[in-house]
Formats: structure tokens, sequence, C-alpha cells
């Protein structure tokens, strides 16, 4: 049997305008990327900015199959 594999190049280049979450106004926000709801990668923390810039790039290898990919920003000082 075959395993097929699907590489996905995908860059996480910046975030605008997000929430604020902590006390001083800020945020200090990453990005994690999942595939079928399992973390697969997490870009490095930019501290205390609504508008994080990483430009961070992943060469990520797909399981075959997979149904979703998702990208979700938290804020590094919060529990959710």
């Amino acid at each position: 049997m075959i395993s097929r594999q699907t590489t996905l190049y995908l860059r996480v280049a910046e975030a605008k305008n997000l929430l604020a979450k902590d006390f001083n106004g800020k945020s200090d926000p990453y990005c994690v990327i999942k595939v079928d709801n399992v973390i697969i990668a997490r870009t490095a923390t930019v501290y205390k900015t609504l508008d994080p810039l990483w430009g961070e790039e992943f060469i990520l290898h797909m399981p075959s199959g997979f149904h979703n990919l998702s990208l979700y920003i938290y804020d590094a000082d919060k529990v959710r």
C-alpha cells in the first residue's frame, strides 16, 4: 500500500486589529495551526501588540485524508 501525503507550504504573515486581552490594552498573540483538531505547528509569541507580525514559514506534511486545516490566534497569558 502506498501512503499518499500532501506537503503544504504555509506562511503565517501577520494579524491586524486583534482584541485587547491584557490590562495594558494590548495582547501577547501567537498562532496555532491544527489539522483535524491536532496542533501541528505554532508561531512565536509577539508581546504587547494588537497587530502582530510573524512572517513565519512552515512546511507541513499533511496526513492523507485530512478534513480540516485551522488557524487560531491566542493570547499568551490567557488560559482559553
